[in-house]
């Protein structure tokens, strides 16, 4: 219930900060008690002058709650009290370098001075002005120069994208994706005991080709399917094919391994075929 005797305590000992909780908590009354509209009007004749002078942490501590009436809209306060208010907080954000500065300057680009924050951010980290579009949301991205990229590409041969744009064009209502760590889609905790010391310091290194997922059951991986070639005939491969193997048959999950011996047979078409051929025998 509404204590008018607490607030009037409160604003004969000037507690601003107990003052704006209190019109807060009682935000429904505002513009229909009395008291509360009193209250109000004297917060507005004194605030800035009691506080302008307050070091930045304790400033920021009264702002706190003028900040969430302001934001109800309840119409608590007078449009140039508001103004002045967004004004001085943007300053106050400002100065402290608060990580809420892009936000609340984002959310009153009405204001002049939120504008020229918001350009001297989009200068400087053009990248986090992504922030100021969207509230309670952090987006930020690591800088860059004028280096060309370090980056390689997804698939290490043209057979290995063949292969996958046949296991995709295989699976239409399901979702195939390449290079899955097998760390991802095998529970480790439960073959640990297992494996062999060696499968189990090669499990977090190991990919599979791919692995087709089944949206509709929370992407439950289905098939698992790796593509063999000639670069599989090396000592130190074969030795990982055989752990990669190992930890499937603990697993109890099937691995199909596909290779085309004849380049004739490394297209789609034919990858394809070969994919639903192996799907029908299973």
């Amino acid at each position: 219930m509404f204590d008018r005797e607490s607030l009037f305590h409160m604003l004969a000992n000037k507690e601003w900060d107990s003052i704006a909780k209190t019109m807060y908590q009682n935000s429904k009354l505002i513009g229909s008690d009395p008291v509360l509209a009193q209250a109000i009007r004297l917060f507005e004749s004194e605030f800035f002058a009691e506080t302008d002078s307050l070091p930045p942490r304790e400033k920021k501590k009264v702002y706190e709650y003028p900040g969430l009436v302001i934001e109800l809209k309840q119409h608590a306060f007078s449009k140039s009290f508001v103004e002045k208010f967004i004004d001085r907080k943007l300053a106050l954000l400002k100065e402290t370098k608060s990580d809420s500065l892009l936000s609340y300057a984002a959310q009153h680009q009405d204001r002049p001075l939120a504008v020229q924050i918001l350009k001297e951010i989009q200068t400087k980290t053009p990248e986090v002005l992504a922030d100021a579009h969207r509230q309670n949301v952090s987006i930020k991205a690591t800088t860059t120069t004028s280096e060309s990229q370090k980056t390689t590409r997804l698939f290490k041969s043209r057979q290995e994208q063949l292969f996958f744009e046949a296991v995709r064009e295989t699976f239409p209502t399901y979702h195939p994706y390449p290079n899955v760590a097998v760390s991802c889609v095998i529970d480790y905790s439960s073959i640990r005991d297992i494996l062999s010391a060696e499968a189990r310091e090669y499990f977090f290194k190991a990919i599979i080709d791919s692995v087709v997922f089944d949206s509709g059951k929370g992407y439950e991986p289905r098939f698992f399917i790796e593509l063999d070639s000639h670069y599989h005939d090396n000592e130190r491969a074969a030795k990982n094919d055989r752990m990669k193997d190992e930890i499937f048959k603990a697993a109890n999950v099937k691995l199909i391994r596909i290779r085309a011996y004849d380049q004739n047979e490394a297209t789609v078409e034919r990858f394809k075929k070969l994919v639903l051929e192996v799907m029908r025998g299973l």
